[in-house]
Protein backbone atom coordinates (compact mmCIF):
# COMPACT_ATOMS: atom_id res chain seq x y z
CA UNK A 1 0.00 0.00 0.00
CA UNK A 2 1.37 3.47 -0.75
CA UNK A 3 2.06 5.67 2.02
CA UNK A 4 0.07 9.17 2.20
CA UNK A 5 1.79 12.22 1.80
CA UNK A 6 3.35 14.17 4.23
CA UNK A 7 1.68 17.17 5.50
CA UNK A 8 4.79 18.78 6.50
CA UNK A 9 6.11 20.16 3.06
CA UNK A 10 8.76 17.70 2.31
CA UNK A 11 9.15 16.10 -0.62
CA UNK A 12 9.45 12.25 -1.39
CA UNK A 13 11.99 10.68 -3.76
CA UNK A 14 9.47 10.72 -6.86
CA UNK A 15 8.54 14.17 -6.26
CA UNK A 16 12.01 15.13 -6.27
CA UNK A 17 13.08 13.63 -9.46
CA UNK A 18 9.72 15.03 -10.95
CA UNK A 19 10.80 18.51 -9.78
CA UNK A 20 14.37 18.16 -11.49
CA UNK A 21 12.99 16.56 -14.70
CA UNK A 22 10.87 19.46 -14.92
CA UNK A 23 13.54 22.24 -13.86
CA UNK A 24 16.31 20.62 -16.48
CA UNK A 25 14.33 18.41 -18.82
CA UNK A 26 15.36 15.29 -20.08
CA UNK A 27 19.01 14.79 -19.18
CA UNK A 28 20.69 11.83 -17.87
CA UNK A 29 20.12 10.54 -14.73
CA UNK A 30 23.88 11.22 -13.32
CA UNK A 31 22.99 15.14 -14.14
CA UNK A 32 19.64 14.87 -12.40
CA UNK A 33 21.48 13.04 -9.27
CA UNK A 34 24.04 16.21 -8.88
CA UNK A 35 20.65 18.85 -9.75
CA UNK A 36 18.93 16.70 -7.08
CA UNK A 37 22.00 16.80 -4.15
CA UNK A 38 22.98 20.65 -5.05
CA UNK A 39 19.23 21.62 -4.60
CA UNK A 40 17.83 18.92 -1.92
CA UNK A 41 20.23 18.28 -0.29
CA UNK A 42 19.71 14.28 -0.98
CA UNK A 43 21.74 11.59 -2.52
CA UNK A 44 19.58 9.63 -4.33
CA UNK A 45 20.91 6.23 -5.98
CA UNK A 46 21.11 6.83 -9.84
CA UNK A 47 18.87 3.73 -10.38
CA UNK A 48 15.86 4.81 -8.41
CA UNK A 49 16.12 7.70 -10.64
CA UNK A 50 16.18 6.21 -13.75
CA UNK A 51 13.14 4.47 -12.36
CA UNK A 52 10.85 7.32 -11.80
CA UNK A 53 12.53 9.36 -14.80
CA UNK A 54 10.95 6.49 -17.11
CA UNK A 55 7.77 5.99 -15.33
CA UNK A 56 7.62 10.38 -15.25
CA UNK A 57 8.16 10.04 -18.80
CA UNK A 58 6.00 7.21 -19.38
CA UNK A 59 2.81 9.12 -17.47
CA UNK A 60 3.77 12.11 -20.07
CA UNK A 61 3.88 9.77 -23.12
CA UNK A 62 7.58 11.28 -23.83
CA UNK A 63 8.48 7.44 -23.14
CA UNK A 64 9.74 4.74 -26.12
CA UNK A 65 7.56 4.48 -28.51
CA UNK A 66 6.44 1.00 -27.60
CA UNK A 67 7.12 -0.39 -30.68
CA UNK A 68 8.50 -3.74 -30.65
CA UNK A 69 11.77 -4.41 -32.19
CA UNK A 70 12.64 -6.41 -35.13
CA UNK A 71 10.80 -7.29 -38.17
CA UNK A 72 6.53 -7.00 -37.99
CA UNK A 73 4.94 -10.35 -37.62
CA UNK A 74 3.88 -11.49 -40.93
CA UNK A 75 6.57 -9.96 -43.09
CA UNK A 76 9.04 -12.28 -44.56
CA UNK A 77 12.93 -11.68 -44.95
CA UNK A 78 14.24 -10.51 -48.82
CA UNK A 79 15.26 -14.19 -48.87
CA UNK A 80 12.50 -15.96 -47.90
CA UNK A 81 10.33 -13.82 -49.91
CA UNK A 82 11.81 -14.22 -53.56
CA UNK A 83 12.41 -18.18 -52.62
CA UNK A 84 15.90 -17.48 -52.77
CA UNK A 85 17.30 -20.56 -50.75
CA UNK A 86 20.43 -20.65 -53.19
CA UNK A 87 19.04 -22.96 -55.52
CA UNK A 88 17.61 -22.43 -58.97
CA UNK A 89 14.53 -23.64 -60.00
CA UNK A 90 13.40 -25.28 -63.14
CA UNK A 91 11.13 -22.31 -64.25
CA UNK A 92 13.45 -20.01 -63.63
CA UNK A 93 16.00 -21.62 -65.88
CA UNK A 94 12.95 -21.59 -68.67
CA UNK A 95 12.83 -18.13 -68.31
CA UNK A 96 16.16 -17.22 -68.69
CA UNK A 97 15.91 -19.61 -71.87
CA UNK A 98 13.36 -17.71 -73.18
CA UNK A 99 15.46 -14.57 -72.31
CA UNK A 100 18.36 -16.03 -74.09
CA UNK A 101 16.55 -17.71 -77.18
CA UNK A 102 14.82 -13.96 -77.77
CA UNK A 103 17.37 -11.30 -76.78
CA UNK A 104 20.20 -13.39 -77.07
CA UNK A 105 22.96 -14.04 -74.42
CA UNK A 106 25.05 -11.14 -74.88
CA UNK A 107 22.19 -8.59 -73.49
CA UNK A 108 20.85 -10.90 -71.19
CA UNK A 109 24.03 -10.80 -69.60
CA UNK A 110 24.17 -6.78 -70.06
CA UNK A 111 20.66 -6.99 -68.55
CA UNK A 112 21.92 -9.02 -65.51
CA UNK A 113 25.21 -6.49 -64.98
CA UNK A 114 22.47 -3.81 -64.85
CA UNK A 115 19.94 -5.36 -62.72
CA UNK A 116 23.24 -6.32 -60.16
CA UNK A 117 24.14 -2.93 -60.24
CA UNK A 118 20.42 -1.66 -59.07
CA UNK A 119 20.77 -4.15 -56.09
CA UNK A 120 23.82 -2.51 -54.47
Amino acid sequence: MAKAKADDGTMNKRQMVQAAFEAQGDIAPGELQAYISATYGQELPINIISSYKSQIKKKLGLGRNNKRRGRPPGVKSASKAAGSSGMVNLADLGAVNELVQRLGAEKVIALAHLTQSFSK
